[in-house]
C-alpha cells in the first residue's frame, strides 16, 4: 500500500527547507503513530516534544524482521484488471 501525505506550507513551521517531505511524514508519524515510509524521519521525530516513544517503537519505524511480518496487498496489473475486481465486487457492495 503507498502512503503519501499533504506536506504542503511546512515551510512556515521553521524547520529546514529542502526535506519538506521527511519532516512532513515525521510530523504525523509523532502525531499518529502510523508506519512512516521515510525512515529518514527517524532523528526528526525523536527530536519532537514527545517524540522518543514513537522513534524507538517498532511499529512506527520496523525493523527488517517486522517487515518480513507485513503483508502486501494486491496491485493491479493495469485498468483491465481494476475492472474487472470493480465489476465483481460493485454490484455486492451496492447491492
Amino acid at each position: 500500500m503507498a502512503w503519501s501525505g499533504n506536506t504542503s506550507g511546512l515551510e512556515a513551521t521553521g524547520f529546514p527547507p529542502g526535506r519538506p517531505a521527511t519532516i512532513g511524514f515525521a510530523l504525523m508519524a509523532n502525531y499518529i503513530w502510523y508506519i512512516t515510509p521515510v525512515p529518514s524521519a527517524k532523528p526528526i521525530v525523536e527530536g519532537l516534544p514527545g517524540g522518543k516513544p514513537v522513534a524507538s517503537s517498532p511499529l512506527v519505524f520496523p525493523d527488517q524482521a517486522m517487515l518480513d511480518k507485513t503483508h502486501q496487498y494486491y496491485v493491479y496489473t493495469g485498468t483491465t484488471d481494476l475492472d474487472q475486481w470493480n465489476n465483481t465486487f460493485d454490484p455486492i457492495i451496492t447491492g
